[in-house]
């Protein structure tokens, strides 16, 4: 019996990491690292940014993902980071930044409107990071990726670099959850051995 309270623990601990099919909020700030790692064949398209915007203008703006998942009922999501202006449309705003909702996750191209800052003196930043998902409900056979953009403003006179999504260090909090939960997992694998 004890074994069999031991090995269903261990199940309800590995099942924890699961879809976020109503949107998400800052954990994915780094990428959708709940989908395995990056994969540079997810396209990521933002059509409708201007090459330089005006104060205040408001612009039709489309994401598109293409990926060789294949789709099904829940197709994929996204999280976008923007530094100036804001967005509207077929998102939601979480935690500072926008994603999918359990209303647009069935599908892998989005809708939205970006109202330029006020100023245009300054340089607006986009990061992006958007998967494609097969839709079994979990994260094993889907795929992500991610993109930045910078749009200046017609008065902006800085240098125009794009935000780096390269891959990120692992911090000493995710270290530290990472070796608490592998040593859970080995000291319950003990116990059901003993057992």
């Amino acid at each position: 019996m004890r074994k069999l309270v031991f090995l269903s623990i261990l199940l309800l601990l590995v099942g924890q990491a699961n879809a976020r099919p109503d949107g998400i909020g800052d954990v994915a700030n780094d990428g959708c690292v709940c989908h395995g790692g990056s994969d540079d064949t997810v396209n990521i398209s933002f059509v409708g940014l201007p090459d330089v915007y005006n104060s205040s203008e408001e612009y039709q703006i489309t994401l598109v993902i293409e990926s060789s998942v294949e789709e099904n009922d829940v197709k994929g999501g996204f999280r976008i980071l923007i530094s100036e202006g804001e967005l509207s449309g077929e998102l939601q705003e979480i935690e500072e930044g926008y994603t999918h909702s359990s209303q647009t996750n069935k599908q892998r191209s989005w809708n939205f409107s970006w109202k330029a800052p006020e100023k245009d003196d300054k340089l607006a930043n986009f990061v992006v990071h958007a998967n494609t998902v097969n839709g079994n409900g979990e994260t094993n056979g889907d795929e992500w990726n991610s993109r930045s953009f910078a749009i200046p403003g017609s008065g902006y006179e800085g240098e125009i670099t794009t935000p780096d999504v390269g891959k990120t260090e692992i911090s000493n909090a995710q270290t530290i959850a990472a070796l608490i939960g592998l040593s859970v997992l080995i000291g319950l694998a003990i116990m059901v051995a003993k057992d």
